[in-house]
């Protein structure tokens, strides 16, 4: 809440992207009409952290549409050790690190022969958003649309 009103959590996430690498933005945004503080006067996370999970998820729970998608979703679950992932959910908001980043480019080369750079992970967080850096690579080799098994 700011000034009384409150905000679009997609679009502030939206804002957000534009501004700042997608690691630094959190996955759940929630409207409080108060930040809840300790007796110190410091934020309360542990509150916070509660009121957040109680709030209901957000609409971006699109599960990954096509082989490509399915392919990163399923790394990133094993790694993230998350059963569900959406395909506009950001990598580091879930959890992800650099080092698991690494993990998964090594296992994507490993699974599906493609390499992924570590850049383009940042750049594209999402399952959405690195399906069609991998596709826009494969157009730039001459392979065409994705295949099963290959990434």
């Amino acid at each position: 809440m700011y000034n009384g009103a409150h905000f679009n959590p997609a679009q502030l996430r939206s804002y957000l992207l534009e501004r700042v690498p997608g690691y630094m933005i959190p996955r759940r945004i929630v409207n409080l009409d108060r930040i809840p503080l300790t007796i110190s006067g410091k934020v309360d996370r542990m509150t916070v952290a509660r009121v957040a999970s109680e709030q209901p998820e957000a609409a971006e729970d699109d599960p990954p549409q096509g082989t490509t998608e399915e392919a990163i979703a399923k790394l990133w679950a094993e790694l993230l050790q998350c059963p569900h992932i959406a395909r506009d959910t950001s990598f580091f908001a879930m959890g992800g690190d650099s080092l698991l980043a690494i993990r998964f480019i090594e296992q994507a080369r490993r699974r599906f022969g493609f390499n992924v750079k570590l850049r383009q992970m940042l750049d594209a967080p999402t399952v959405r958003l690195l399906a069609s850096v991998v596709a826009s690579e494969h157009r730039k080799l001459g392979l065409g649309a994705m295949e099963e098994g290959i990434l």
